[in-house]
Order: structure tokens, then C-alpha cells, then sequence
């Protein structure tokens, strides 16, 4: 790391001269049975407090969490360290003391390189959608649906079903943690509900461009599969904001989202301004960290490494530009207000509809919840993945072990649950990898189902 006197008092910042540093970011994620260094990590563990304390939007809601000792935690895991030995496997060492860090704050930006298959499949994390059609909604009292092994309460809800065909049916849909093809839920006439788990959406396309868009029955069709990347995905997606008076000459754009991880909220927000005649306004997040300088820094430092640039003149004269901008002192809490003003034609004034996926997650999710704030765009497909509650992930490395961690800065508050269960739909689908322009012939009767008709 840089000395915090030549990062502004910051004691995060990569150093781009350090060759370990550059060893770290640029190695393969560690595997499951991968042995990492015990003693170096109970060091480690001690810095990464540090580093959750000062910088982890999240870790206000482990102090406050009503059993959950954060502070016990953290003495835990470092006294089982210096007692395992010279080493033990990744998964003991690091994952497991993650995923109990996500039971008390489901978080899905709180990582380590090369955790997230082994937390995302794991069945106490997992969260998956149950459904079954039913002709009428059911009843059912608060205790019922909270004995449903491993459910989130507020996730139960009845929501209209289109099928394959094109007949819409109802559903009744709640979430749940952990393993099984079903959950059972008791009635208020004495009858028992059994609901499925949603199969699996198909395999990403092998054409991942960021962006590609095409007209279909005069209805703009814009698959976004991320929002960054490389230069050249960069490029894709401002070609797509660049696209927009060309989008709107159609009646109703589909936007899909299904499968889109996230990346910059920027260029959507740009897209959306234009919608709405020139000024998009987004959530209002709270940034917590007191260095948040630090990670736009070790991003930039991180992504010269990965692609070959960092002892190229422009790539120093790059960081020295940021490193001017520093402030000179630590950051309180502020709440943040982003405004994105664009140059626009004039305001769209057709239909917007977004599928989305439980592969939608990030910026990928928050694209489809700000496109239903701000155009009043409908949903369809099925729940995102949860990952928009907290945000701006920043990576930074363990000085030991070289592990490279992630946290999110920046917390939003919304009205509902939706870190872990992701965002609702309007409509589901019941194929959820039918393809998008199979859903065009289906529109009006979405819009319709959606305005209760």
C-alpha cells in the first residue's frame, strides 16, 4: 500500500511500484482445498477489521445486529487461526467466516476473490423462487409463511404468470433459502400449498457483447449484457447511449437485462435522461467510507495491471491526474445525489419493458428498478439476484496473504427487502430464457394485465 502520507492519510491505496501488489491482482482466485497461510492470516484478519471498520458501508448493520458480536467475530477467527497449524484450505479459512458474515448481513458485494461460486451454492446463502399456479390468491396468515423452512416473509405475493403460449395465469411466489425442489405452505382453509422452485435460467449466450439492439414489429429490442469491461465494451456501451434517437423511433423498447452483473449504472442513467428530456436523478446512496478515494484509486491501478498498461507514460500521467484530485482529509458520511443531465431530442413517450433475471444483479438490477422509477417501465421474467442494497464495490489486497477482498461503500435504503430476494416483477415468465422476441406479440397483453384489465 502507498504510505497514508502519500495517499492523503489513506492507508488503502495500492501502491503501483509494488511488484507483490501486482502478483496478487494478477494470480488465479484461489480453489476451495487452495492452503492458505494460517499465521499470516490471523494477521490478516486483524488489518481486513480494520478495513470493514472504515470503509464497509455494511458494517453499521453488523454492530447494530441484535446477535451477532462483530467484534467476538473477528477474535473468533483469528484465535482459530493461530491455533490450525501452518495452513488450512481456502474454504475453511476464508469462506466459511464469510458466509457467516453474509448470515448476519446478507451482502453479495462482501466477498473474496474466488468465494463467490463456493457462497453462491452454498444452501444457507442460496436463495431461490417458489411458485405454484393458482386460480385464486391463497390465504395465508404471517405464521404460516414464516414456518416455511428458510423463507423471507415479505416475499410472498400472488403476480400474473405469462406462458409460453402467450395465456397468462397467476402465481403464488415466495422466496426461500437452502435446498429442495419445494416448500409446503399451510392455508387458512386447512389446505396445503405446495410451491416448486423456478428452474434455472439457461447458460449466458456465447455472443457477450455489452451491447447489441435491433427493431422487431416496431418495438426497439436492446440487449445490455454488462455495464463495464475492457475498452472495447466501454466503447459498445456509449455507443448505446449515441443510439438513442435511433432507439425511440420505436413505439415500445424491451430492454434485456436477463443475466447483466452489473458495471457503471452511468451509461443507463445517461440513456434514461435523454428518455426524460435531458435530466435522470438516481437513488440516493449513503457513502460510508472515510477514504472513499481509495477505491475509484485501486480500481484504476488494478485495471492498468490486468491489461498490460501500468508503466506506459499515459497510464502514469493517468494516475498522477487522480492523484491530484485527492482531497486533503478524510470524508464524513454524506448522502450522495447523482443527476445525470443529457442533450435529448425531445422525451420518449412510448412503452418500456425490461426482462430481467435472477442473473440481473448490481447495476444490472438497479438498471431495472431505476428504469421502472423514473419511465415507468414494466418487469417481467423473474426476481434479480439482491445485490443493489450496497454498492460502489472497492477490492483491495490483504498484506500477508495477498487475498483480494471486496466491500461495498455506499448503502441504499429501499422500502422493501430486497438484498438477497432481488427486486419483484410485474409478469413472470414462465420460460425464463424464452427469447426476447418471442415476448413482442405479448406486450399489450402485459401492459394490460399490468394495468389490472
Amino acid at each position: 500500500m502507498l504510505a497514508p502520507a502519500a495517499a492523503a492519510g489513506c492507508p488503502y491505496c495500492f501502491d503501483p511500484d509494488s511488484t507483490s501488489l501486482r502478483e496478487a491482482l494478477s494470480r488465479h482466485a484461489p480453489s476451495a482445498g487452495a492452503p492458505i497461510p494460517a499465521a499470516a492470516l490471523a494477521e490478516d484478519v486483524r488489518w481486513y477489521h480494520g478495513l470493514l471498520r472504515r470503509q464497509y458501508a455494511g458494517y453499521i448493520d453488523l454492530v447494530r445486529h441484535p446477535s451477532f458480536d462483530v467484534n467476538a467475530f473477528f477474535a473468533a477467527w483469528a484465535e482459530t487461526l493461530r491455533c490450525s497449524g501452518s495452513a488450512l484450505p481456502f474454504r475453511n479459512a476464508v469462506v466459511e467466516p464469510l458466509i457467516t458474515l453474509r448470515l448476519a448481513v446478507p451482502d453479495g458485494h462482501l466477498t473474496f476473490r474466488g468465494a463467490d461460486p463456493l457462497v453462491g451454492a452454498d444452501a444457507r446463502i442460496a436463495a431461490y423462487e417458489y411458485q405454484a399456479v393458482v386460480r385464486a390468491a391463497p390465504t395465508a396468515g404471517p405464521e404460516a409463511v414464516a414456518a416455511v423452512p428458510g423463507v423471507w416473509p415479505s416475499t410472498w405475493r400472488t403476480a400474473p404468470l405469462l406462458r409460453v403460449g402467450g395465456s397468462v395465469t397467476t402465481v403464488a411466489t415466495l422466496s426461500a433459502r437452502g435446498c429442495g425442489d419445494s416448500r409446503t405452505l399451510s392455508l387458512a382453509n386447512g389446505d396445503h400449498l405446495e410451491l416448486h422452485r423456478r428452474p434455472p435460467p439457461p447458460e449466458a449466450p456465447g455472443d457477450q457483447r455489452a451491447y447489441t439492439w435491433r427493431t422487431v414489429d416496431d418495438v426497439a429490442v436492446i440487449t445490455l449484457r454488462r455495464f463495464g469491461g475492457p475498452p472495447a465494451l466501454q466503447e459498445q456501451l456509449r455507443r448505446f447511449v449515441g443510439d438513442y434517437p435511433r432507439h425511440v423511433t420505436a413505439s415500445s423498447v424491451l430492454f434485456d437485462l436477463r443475466g447483466n452483473n452489473g458495471g457503471s449504472l452511468g451509461f443507463i442513467l445517461e440513456w434514461i435522461a435523454q428518455a426524460r428530456g435531458g435530466e435522470a436523478r438516481g437513488l440516493a446512496p449513503l457513502e460510508t467510507a472515510v477514504w472513499p478515494w481509495a477505491g475509484a484509486w485501486n480500481r484504476l491501478v488494478e485495471d492498468q495491471i490486468r491489461h498490460g498498461d501500468m508503466d506506459k507514460e499515459e497510464a502514469r500521467e493517468e494516475r498522477r491526474r487522480v492523484r491530484e484530485s485527492w482531497p486533503s482529509a478524510a470524508s464524513p458520511l454524506r448522502l450522495l445525489t447523482v443527476t445525470n443531465r443529457a442533450a435529448s431530442p425531445g422525451p420518449y413517450e412510448g412503452r418500456v419493458f425490461v426482462a430481467v433475471d435472477r442473473g440481473s444483479g448490481s447495476s444490472g438490477e438497479r438498471a431495472a428498478v431505476d428504469l421502472r422509477r423514473l419511465l415507468g417501465a414494466i418487469l417481467i421474467g423473474e426476481r434479480t439476484s439482491g445485490g443493489m442494497q450496497y454498492g460502489q464495490a472497492c477490492r483491495f489486497v490483504l498484506p500477508q496473504t495477498g487475498l483480494v477482498c471486496q466491500l461495498p461503500i455506499r448503502r441504499i435504503f429501499f422500502d422493501q427487502e430486497v438484498e438477497s430476494v432481488g427486486f419483484p416483477v410485474d409478469v413472470y415468465l414462465e420460460d425464463i430464457g424464452q427469447a426476447a422476441e418471442a415476448l413482442i406479440p405479448h406486450l399489450d397483453r402485459i401492459a394490460d394485465v399490468v394495468r389490472g384489465e
